[in-house]
């Protein structure tokens, strides 16, 4: 055995003897850095740190708390439902690019789809949204087929 191996075990179990979470880190010197966190368990589940930030945000910026993980569809692409910004009041869900380089952006609950989470219904005001954009839209092809018709008839 390593010193690393014992070092972990070690931690391990003074980590599960009182309900924490550990992660022992090589640094680029050499030397081991030691994580505790609190282990956050909902329905019997032991949560990430990150899980369990995001379920904790989610009332306050309005999402369902599944969302987190969850892979959902905007503008065709397939991203990553991975975090929460609290502070920001239109742009506040963090997505991770699926395919490809796995860059972060972030968007509004209004452009994720809802096909994507079909046991997760659109908040009130994310449905309103939806729904004015499409009469706006539905609004703007009537009268570009009227416009179209008039110029072809008249």
């Amino acid at each position: 055995m390593s010193v690393v191996s014992d070092l972990n075990m070690a931690v391990t179990e003074i980590a599960d003897r009182h309900g924490l979470t550990v992660s022992l880190v090589t640094n680029r010197t050499g030397g081991y850095e030691v994580k505790f966190a609190e282990k956050v368990v909902v329905a019997g589940k032991v949560l990430s740190p990150e899980q369990a930030e995001f379920v904790r945000m989610a009332p306050i910026v309005g999402v369902p708390a599944e969302w987190y993980g969850k892979i959902v569809a905007i503008g065709g692409r397939r991203y990553q439902v991975f975090a929460l910004l609290p502070n920001s009041p239109k742009n506040c869900i963090k997505v991770r690019n699926v395919r490809g380089n796995g860059k972060g952006y972030v968007c509004s609950p209004t452009q994720i789809d809802p096909v994507a989470f079909p046991e997760a219904p659109l908040s009130d005001y994310a449905l309103a949204q939806r729904e004015a954009r499409d009469e706006a839209r539905y609004q703007r092809r009537a009268a570009s087929a009227e416009a179209r018709f008039e110029r072809k008839y008249s």
